[in-house]
Parts: C-alpha cells; sequence; structure tokens
C-alpha cells in the first residue's frame, strides 16, 4: 500500500470530510477499519484494477486517490455524496440492493469491496452475491466484512436487554436502516456457498475502534483478552475468489 503516511494523509484529508454519511469523529473512530481492508487490497492488487464499491464510497475513493485504479460507487442515491465522489473522478450509479434491479456489467470488475453493508439489507445476502458474482472479472475477488452476531458486544447487549437488531425496513435517503440482521461465519459461509463461489476464506477477526461510549469503551478493553476465542471477536471478514475460468 506504501507507507503509512500516504494512507493516513489521504485518508484524513478525503474521508475524514462531511461529504459522506456520516460525521467526521466517525471516520476517525473507525480508521483501523479502512487501514486494515486497504492493506488487504494492496496485498491482493496485481496492478491497475477496476474496482466496484457497494455502499458509502470510502473505499472506491480510496482506491483512486492512493493508486489511480478505475473506482465505481452503488448505493442509493445521495446528490451530495455523488457529487463529492464524482467531483474526485469516482464514478457512481444508484442501486437500492432490497429492489435489486440494477444490473452490473458482467465481467467487470477486479475487486468488490462490500463491506458493513449486508447487515442493513432485510433481503437474502445470497441474491445479492449472485449478482456480485456475475459482475467480477475471472478471478476477481470480494473483500466483504459484516459484524458477528457472537461478538462480546452483542452479548452483552443481550444479557442486559438492549437491542441489537433494527426493524426491517427498506433504507431511504434520510433514514439509516439499520443493522436489521447478522451473521455468524457460517451463516455468511453458506450464503456465500448459495451464491454459487467456490473459493472463500471466511474468519472472524478484531475490529479496533472507538465507541461513543465511555462504558463500552471500558469494556472492550476488559474483555479484550478473551477475543483469543475467534468466535467473540467483532467482526466476520470474508475474501471471495471468482474462479479463473470465468464459469456463471
Amino acid at each position: 500500500m506504501g507507507n503509512g503516511n500516504t494512507f493516513k494523509e489521504i485518508y484524513r484529508k478525503y474521508i475524514v470530510t462531511d461529504n459522506f454519511n456520516e460525521e467526521k469523529v466517525y471516520y476517525r473512530r473507525h480508521e483501523y477499519r479502512y487501514r486494515y481492508l486497504m492493506n488487504i487490497y494492496s496485498k491482493l492488487r496485481k496492478g491497475h484494477s477496476d474496482v466496484l464499491d457497494i455502499g458509502g464510497g470510502q473505499y472506491g475513493l480510496l482506491v483512486q486517490k492512493m493508486y489511480g485504479d478505475c473506482a465505481t460507487v452503488a448505493d442509493i442515491e445521495n446528490p451530495k455524496i455523488f457529487s463529492y465522489l464524482q467531483g474526485n473522478g469516482v464514478v457512481t450509479c444508484s442501486w437500492d440492493m432490497c429492489e435489486q434491479f440494477l444490473t452490473l456489467a458482467i465481467n467487470r470488475f477486479d475487486f468488490i469491496f462490500f463491506s458493513e453493508v449486508l447487515e442493513h439489507l432485510p433481503v437474502p445476502a445470497y441474491t445479492i452475491f449472485k449478482v456480485l458474482k456475475r459482475a467480477l472479472k475471472p478471478g476477481g475477488i470480494i473483500i466483504c466484512t459484516v459484524p458477528n452476531l457472537t461478538s462480546l458486544e452483542n452479548i452483552f447487549s443481550f444479557i442486559f436487554n438492549i437491542p441489537v437488531f433494527a426493524y426491517f425496513k427498506e433504507p431511504f435517503l434520510d433514514e439509516d436502516a439499520g443493522h436489521v440482521i447478522m451473521y455468524t461465519k457460517e451463516h455468511l459461509a453458506w450464503q456465500i456457498e448459495k451464491a454459487g463461489f467456490k473459493q472463500a476464506d471466511v474468519k472472524y477477526k478484531i475490529s479496533m475502534k472507538y465507541h461513543k461510549s465511555i462504558l463500552r469503551n471500558i469494556l472492550f478493553c476488559v474483555g479484550f483478552p478473551l477475543f483469543i476465542i475467534p468466535h467473540f471477536r467483532t467482526e466476520i471478514l470474508a475474501i471471495i475468489k471468482e474462479e479463473t475460468n470465468g464459469a456463471k
């Protein structure tokens, strides 16, 4: 990926702004997550790449600014965000994934970022993965992350009757649909396999972040040693690869 300063400078200049859905403080708190996935991308990338970022647009903008790669962002249309991305050389297209009406070009993309989106969609995950599978070039890769259902944070919430799930509803431009569903590693792996993928590395990972709540930050630090048990970790990471023979 180049040196850490390159990521930090670009991230703080282009991502920690008021041009996305969340406030600046959100992107400061979650910088580790973006750095982590960009490190994965840099190790898998083999040259100039055509990249699709599903939702948000931060990864699309990062790969465009860091590598000059061709980036497309697909999300529910938001004039403010789309204008900002387009002004920085990123192509945008409107796609409500709950409707699934968008037809992506077949065999178009080398990489697809699908991070922290699936949990917001009140639709079977494999139906989305099928669309993405057709959009990948042979040998193309999906980098996907979702919150872990059995994380310590969720277990704590269940014990103390703190709401974890939002109601099943379609997202709107001015309203966050929330986390309508979460996955275990086995559940996510099943959805990926159901979509027809043969190669997928699905594993639990720790996501370092600062919470809004001081109590949650304290509990995260106290419970950190328990992350030695994989299914207590905060997130699930899936690296999904399309077959090189291009079979669909």
